[in-house]
């Protein structure tokens, strides 16, 4: 009854109908690794259990089209940069059945040719960057040491190769808007925390400290690291501002946001809705004075 009692309590300070649906789940559907093509489509990956993973690009007036379907792909970082969707693929050694690598595709939404930059890899959680020429990766090579790499997209050549620092775990890195700098998680025995990696230097400072609240995918907006957590056992996304390092609550949904983009111009947020029927696209008003001091 205790327990009850809470999470009504907790349900009644959400506010899930400030949204607007964009997709309807007749079935279990997600639609995760959502970012804005423009400010009135969305890219998203769409799982559902009558089909494969697919990219589709959806209008903030619910319509769906089909864009790609990928191959063996992980789907922990798919993003956008340029003209180029990039994401990752499993690749499996024909010889030895337990040893694999990765290798990093692109996608050209412009003229719709596929290519691989890089084959055979150790390579993770690709994400391109802004203007599309680069790509940064996570490297775990086979004596488990952990690397940030920024390669070249034409290429695939290694333009920097920074060490993460105490060796953490490094995950989800995105670029800064000046692609001069790369924020991530960083993972160890203490937590989870988030570190800004300098392109050019290369500098690495910690700027969230470790924890053991489940926290990920941080990108740049402005003067703020975004990124989702579940401070109170509910994911949503949350804003860090850089200068005075306050932290804030952005969303207040009833059972979970994941999967976040902001539009182009700055006016709305699109996220994946926790639903008993998946992830359910949807978008909102982005206004500074509705988010919750922390």
């Amino acid at each position: 009854d205790d327990l009850a009692a809470r999470w009504q309590s907790q349900l009644n300070q959400t506010n899930p109908d400030n949204v607007n649906i964009l997709t309807q789940n007749q079935s279990y559907t997600h639609y995760t690794n959502n970012f804005y093509l423009t400010d009135q489509k969305i890219f998203s990956l769409k799982k559902d259990y009558h089909d494969i993973g697919k990219f589709v690009s959806v209008s903030t007036n619910g319509k769906e089209e089909k864009l790609f379907t990928p191959g063996y792909y992980f789907s922990e970082m798919i993003s956008k940069g340029g003209d180029e969707i990039c994401w990752s693929e499993y690749q499996y050694d024909p010889r030895w059945g337990y040893r694999s690598f990765t290798k990093i595709m692109l996608y050209n939404t412009k003229t719709g040719i596929k290519r691989t930059l890089l084959k055979k890899t150790r390579y993770f959680s690709p994400v391109i960057s802004p203007s599309g020429s680069k790509v940064a990766v996570v490297e775990v090579d086979e004596f488990s040491n952990r690397f940030l790499v920024v390669l070249d997209s034409k290429n695939g050549e290694i333009i920097q190769r920074i060490k993460s620092p105490d060796n953490d775990f490094i995950a989800h890195p995105s670029w800064s808007p000046e692609e001069d700098k790369i924020v991530a998680e960083v993972l160890n025995s203490n937590g989870k925390g988030l570190a800004l990696f300098s392109v050019d230097e290369p500098r690495v400072r910690r700027v969230l400290p470790y924890q053991h609240i489940h926290l990920q995918y941080p990108s740049f907006w402005k003067k703020y690291i975004l990124f989702e957590a579940a401070y109170n056992g509910i994911m949503n996304v949350y804003a860090l501002d850089l200068q005075t390092k306050s932290l804030f609550q952005t969303t207040n949904t009833a059972f979970g946001a994941s999967d976040y983009s902001i539009s182009p111009d700055g006016k709305n947020i699109a996220f994946a809705n926790h639903t008993a029927m998946g992830k359910q696209l949807v978008t909102q008003k982005w206004d500074r004075k509705d988010w919750i001091p922390i």
